[in-house]
């Protein structure tokens, strides 16, 4: 038996001797094995019940006049009781209180109003700095923090953390529990993590693994005791090591800004199952997402769905046509299947279609429709594709030609285009032509090619990063797009 089942089965056995013959109050310790034997009824006393066995448990029951001394041995079984009158246990009460440790207290001494005040500063000074180490680690905010508050529970209750909207209120056992700031951390990851994964069993697993992670060396073997075998972990932290734990946190979070579906035990366990493989592949959460998705596809195609545009925001155009092209084999609900085809429209830059369509787009699916739209604006920053064409390194004082090439990518017309190629000013070149121009319109999937000249007087290295385009459509949808940068060296 553990001793955390000892304990426990010990506080059990105070609990019904205290309802049943009411002492005063009850004190469970543990005796020290460094215990040193002396005279009196200190240690002796003690060693007066044990009748030659190892005891490593008491129990002492406070009746005013006396005491009564319970022995317990290490699987829980008691072997005997003494009573000890009460002037002569406390001439010797500093001697047994340093033979032992105490364990529990019956009934719980209250703390004083002005101390519990401190205390809870304490303790929210020590959350906020737990939720702020969680939310950089997750890369994601906690939109409200409650604050942590004591409450005193009465002895037949559990000790249980009550959550509101506002409050985290803990027990006043808990609070002095040398795994606080365990439970403190518990806490942050819980408003950390997304809703979406709020009625899993491995929620509370994955709380327990970060304190575990953050917690001091030498707590960390205490925290594992804690809670094997009622919510085991152990198995768990070795197919997980931290930087893994912190980029799957991290990757959750980025789910539930838009996922809205509740995940099942087994959803949770798939993603988790696969997220290291697919994240030693790529960096970007879109892509990651997307082949996430597609494990847990089914033929209501809803799964499928999402990573054909969790593709789409990756720029991953061809991979989300031919998810797209999959999806349509299978028999869809009339919802899904209009939402399919507008996502075909979108991986293929028919934005024309999709605006014409404005009022079916309100109707896609409330649980895709964020992921939609968060694809639609993705694409639009995406409609013309710009190259800055040049060398990459040049000699001094020559005329060069900078080209910039522009493919309209959808089935819109565009107008009233300015680009401007803007140069840095602290770098020592002369534009020899103007690098601003304006277009009247750019035709659907028409190519155009524009291009000034410039020279530099001095060595340098020039990075051309300031570059936008801006136009608009017959709709009245706005756009500014950036050029990708380059570098010229001039030698």
């Amino acid at each position: 038996m553990s001793n955390r089942a000892i304990v426990k089965r010990l506080y059990e056995f105070a609990v019904k001797e205290y309802r049943e013959k009411r002492p005063i109050g009850i004190i469970g310790y543990r005796v020290k094995l460094s215990v040193v034997l002396q005279r009196g009824y200190g240690p002796s006393l003690i060693l007066s019940g044990m009748k030659g066995q190892a005891v490593p448990f008491l129990l002492l029951a406070n009746y005013g006049d006396n005491y009564r001394l319970y022995y317990i041995l290490e699987d829980g079984r008691m072997i005997s009781a003494i009573n000890v009158p009460t002037a002569d246990f406390e001439r010797e009460q500093l001697k047994f209180q340093k033979a032992t440790s105490k364990l529990f207290e019956i009934p719980k001494p209250e703390m004083p109003e002005n101390k519990i005040e401190k205390v809870k500063k304490q303790l929210n000074e020590k959350f906020q700095y737990y939720i702020e180490l969680t939310e950089k680690q997750a890369s994601c905010k906690v939109r409200k923090i409650p604050l942590i508050t004591i409450y005193q529970t009465p002895l037949e209750e559990k000790l249980v953390i009550k959550r509101e909207s506002d409050f985290i209120k803990f027990p006043l056992e808990l609070v002095t529990h040398n795994l606080m700031e365990g439970f403190l951390i518990t806490e942050a990851y819980r408003l950390i993590l997304p809703k979406f994964i709020k009625k899993t069993k491995q929620m509370r697993l994955f709380c327990n693994i970060g304190a575990y992670f953050l917690l001091s060396k030498t707590l960390k073997q205490d925290w594992l005791d804690y809670w094997e075998p009622k919510a085991p972990f152990k198995a768990k932290i070795t197919q997980i090591n931290e930087p893994l734990f912190h980029s799957f946190i991290g990757f959750l979070c980025y789910l539930g800004k838009i996922e809205t579906d509740v995940f099942s035990d087994e959803q949770f366990e798939k993603i988790f199952s696969i997220f290291s493989e697919i994240s030693l592949k790529t960096e970007s959460k879109h892509e990651i997402a997307a082949q996430c998705y597609l494990q847990l596809a089914n033929h209501q195609g809803l799964f499928i769905l999402k990573a054909a545009l969790f593709f789409i925001l990756a720029n991953k155009m061809d991979d989300a046509i031919k998810v797209l092209k999959e999806l349509a084999k299978f028999t869809q609900s009339e919802d899904v299947q209009k939402a399919r085809i507008h996502s075909e429209q979108l991986s293929t830059f028919q934005l024309s279609k999709i605006y014409s369509s404005a009022s079916e787009i309100e109707l896609i699916p409330s649980n895709i429709q964020k992921l939609f739209v968060d694809a639609l604006e993705q694409v639009k920053n995406r409609v013309l594709e710009i190259k800055r064409l040049h060398k990459e390194k040049e000699r001094l004082n020559e005329s060069i030609t900078i080209k910039l090439e522009i493919r309209n990518m959808t089935d819109l017309t565009f107008q009233n285009v300015i680009l401007k190629d803007e140069l840095s000013k602290k770098h020592f070149i002369n534009l020899l032509s103007s690098n601003t121009f304006q277009l009247p319109q750019i035709s659907p999937k028409q190519n155009i090619m524009v291009e000034y000249q410039l020279s530099s007087e001095a060595p340098s290295k020039i990075r051309f990063d300031n570059g936008s385009i801006a136009f608009e459509d017959s709709y009245g949808h706005r756009y500014i797009q950036s050029i990708p940068s380059t570098t010229i060296i001039f030698t």
